[in-house]
């Protein structure tokens, strides 16, 4: 009788190991979207800055899409001149400098100041990532490693709301500072990771002339000879017609330059806007009759598990489904669901009866997968 044999454990291919190390810039993502909102509202928080009337607690919030707004206009053109790593590397490096400002603030305004330097550096690697990860990646894996970015968001909402969940029972500022000081240490392991470990683009080493550096980032990477041939082949197609679409006019060039900027811009709000609709999660469901602080940073958590388990089969039949039907549903179907959310909450401030709060949490739970 023969008996056989154990089947071997292969290791993933490089380049799946490499859109892992990459996508952790995700976890940054989320983890600030879920942060920033339960710090806000612990009492270690407000004994150092104050109690923030709703307009500066808005400003407090969202100060970071201002300055990652304006900075993801021109992060393609940094990633096309720097290279893919380094521009990554460089982004991450700025987030960690204003994670570290925001964990050391003493008054809020240095605070405000950290935000918007992280969100500098936010602009500049988020929208860099997607198009990195789609750059190394073999054809038949490229839809579900760039959307594994969106997982990655997605831990990272788990994370900073249970991180708080953690810390809030804790009577000094360690209780609000350390969920923040976690983002630094993440965006530093991207920066060193970006540039000594992460290989470059092949296809931006072949855009800018490094055609024998290709071959051994391909190597590195575990793309195929195949892939590889295609690869130059697809390169030399576009850059012909690239160029000649740059040497035609000057408002060409500028027409050029603009889609590429609304591109990005566009990118990053697609990468950001699901996870920010729990930036006022805690507040909104003491608004639903939560009135403990625990209670509501457990109940936050739980949406975000939600959408972190509801994230997994999204991106594994991403390249079944298609994009376009998902995104033409799905819009649909939160649009509907955010018009109930607005209409019960509204209901809860003039009735005295508990279903609207209780509409108000269920369609939260629905709305976040």
């Amino acid at each position: 009788m023969r008996i056989p044999r154990a089947s071997r454990l292969t290791s993933p291919p490089r380049y799946v190991i490499a859109a892992v190390i990459a996508s952790t810039g995700g976890v940054l993502n989320g983890l600030d979207t879920g942060v920033i909102d339960p710090i806000t509202t612990m009492s270690s928080f407000t004994d150092e800055f104050g109690h923030p009337s709703p307009a500066i607690h808005g400003m407090i919030v969202s100060s970071i899409l201002l300055s990652m707004a304006i900075t993801s206009l021109f992060a393609g053109s940094i990633s096309d001149n720097l290279g893919r790593t380094r521009a990554i590397a460089l982004g991450a490096l700025l987030y960690a400098i204003g994670a570290t400002i925001e964990a050391g603030a003493r008054i809020l305004g240095v605070f405000l100041f950290g935000r918007l330097v992280a969100g500098v550096g936010e602009g500049f690697f988020l929208s860099t990532l997607v198009v990195y990860i789609c750059e190394i990646s073999a054809a038949n894996h490229r839809g579900l490693l760039a959307s594994l970015i969106q997982f990655f968001i997605t831990s990272g909402l788990v994370m900073g709301y249970f991180s708080c969940y953690g810390t809030v029972s804790i009577q000094s500022s360690f209780s609000w500072r350390f969920p923040v000081a976690m983002q630094s240490g993440i965006a530093l392991f991207l920066t060193v990771a970006s540039l000594f470990y992460l290989p470059e683009s092949p296809r931006w080493l072949f855009h800018h002339g490094h055609g024998a550096a290709v071959e051994a980032a391909c190597i590195r990477l575990g793309i195929s000879i195949i892939e590889t041939d295609n690869l130059v082949e697809r390169e030399e197609h576009s850059h012909g017609h690239r160029n000649e679409e740059e040497s035609s006019t000057l408002g060409a060039r500028l027409r050029k330059n603009y889609k590429h900027s609304i591109h990005n811009l566009r990118l990053v709000w697609v990468l950001d806007h699901g996870s920010r609709r729990f930036w006022h999660a805690p507040l909104l469901f003491k608004q639903a009759g939560l009135s403990s602080s625990t209670a509501s940073f457990l109940a936050s958590g739980v949406p975000a598990i939600l959408l972190c388990l509801a994230s997994v089969p999204g991106s594994l039949y991403a390249d079944k489904i298609g994009r376009r039907a998902s995104a033409l549903y799905g819009g649909s179907i939160l649009a509907a669901i955010m018009a109930l959310i607005g209409s019960l909450t509204l209901q809860i401030a003039f009735t005295r009866f508990q279903a609207p709060a209780d509409g108000s949490l269920s369609s939260r739970y629905i709305y976040s997968q």
